[in-house]
């Protein structure tokens, strides 16, 4: 009888052992299951993060490309402003011209002409150059704007990130809690 109980004792001994190796066995599977799901959130950080900052970089680059071009475009209706001054001195110089004799008066007159409609085509390209040079500052301010949401999404990627790594740290005290509770 004393034998039997020792046996028994001892079955249960060993399915308690068991039980034990089970549930350390399912800890350490949880741990590696943990370790995974840390390391797949990071490199998902990581890519949103990279993907951000090449936008940013991006925009960056392309409002320095508008900015460019506006100073480009600015610069040219400048060049055709004076170009456009310089015709109507011209055109002013020749007008004021005393006329002498008939010829000279018809050259007078057509050389005033050809300056009028020189001046005319200046204006006409002046004017197109501040068209260009307007849209180019249009679009420098878009690219502003864009390279701003960039950067207000890069932050929002920085408090998921801080808020994704405190989740695991509290998966991982509790985790450590349930390795603990045996003992």
């Amino acid at each position: 009888m004393l034998l039997l109980m020792m046996m028994l004792l001892l079955l249960l001994l060993l399915l308690l052992l068991l039980l034990l190796l089970l549930l350390l066995l399912l800890q350490l599977l949880l741990l590696l299951l943990l370790v995974v799901l840390v390391l797949l959130l990071l490199s998902y950080c990581y890519d949103t993060i990279s993907t951000i900052t090449t936008t940013i970089t991006t925009t960056s680059t392309t409002a320095n490309t508008s900015a460019t071009d506006a100073t480009t475009a600015t610069t040219a209706t400048t060049t055709t402003a004076t170009t456009t001054n310089t015709a109507a001195t011209a055109t002013s110089a020749t007008t004021g011209t005393p006329a002498t004799t008939a010829s000279s008066a018809i050259a007078a007159a057509t050389s005033s002409s050809a300056s009028y409609n020189s001046s005319a085509a200046n204006a006409a390209t002046a004017a197109t150059a501040a068209s260009a040079a307007t849209a180019a500052i249009a679009a420098a301010a878009a690219a502003a704007t864009a390279a701003t949401a960039a950067a207000t999404a890069s932050t929002a990627a920085k408090v998921l990130l801080l808020l994704m790594l405190l989740l695991l740290l509290l998966l991982f005290l509790l985790l450590l809690l349930l390795l603990l509770l045996p003992l």
